[in-house]
């Protein structure tokens, strides 16, 4: 009988074990040529909000290149943003150019920064779910990527700006 309640603890304890180290985790990258795309995570949404971003390093082991488009099915629309200080009030505005990624250099898409704004959610992001996120760049062309959707309180405290919520 000893034996059966340690096997059973000891089964259920591989099993959990297994699922924490399953569990998608932040801490995820993707490499593609010399480009490395690094811990892809998008903001769950807050409340009945439309709007989502995404943000993630880009690192770059070779030529300059840039992120010129981005697209996913989980959003109406997908731009390229960063935000600004105007007026005292921080805005995001879109990137038309797309973003820079500097030979041998990185680019950050963080909060406060440079980000991926998904607009006209399908439906709520909630944390642990994931999506696929297609980055288009100027030399190295398409990059899959999963997002993993966390929790605002893991992105910092430069959520709370004009058109986020």
């Amino acid at each position: 009988m000893t034996r059966k309640i340690l096997g059973s603890l000891a089964l259920a304890f591989v099993l959990s074990a297994t699922s924490i180290l399953m569990r998608p985790a932040a801490a995820h990258e993707y490499e593609h040529g010399d480009l490395m795309i690094m811990h892809p995570v998008a903001r769950a949404s807050m409340g009945v909000a439309a709007n989502s971003a995404v943000y993630m390093t880009i690192e770059n082991a070779g030529e300059h290149d840039r992120l010129i488009g981005v697209s996913t099915d989980v959003a109406e629309r997908v731009e390229i943003h960063t935000t600004i200080m105007e007026d005292g009030v921080l805005k995001m505005q879109e990137l038309e150019e797309g973003i820079a990624v500097p030979a041998s250099d990185k680019a950050m898409l963080e909060t406060g920064g440079y980000h991926v704004m998904l607009m006209g959610l399908a439906e709520p992001l909630q944390v642990d779910d994931s999506f696929t996120l297609t980055l288009d760049f100027e030399k190295a062309g398409p990059i899959e990527v999963e997002v993993i959707v966390v929790h605002p309180e893991e992105l910092g405290d430069a959520m709370h700006m004009e058109g986020h919520d």
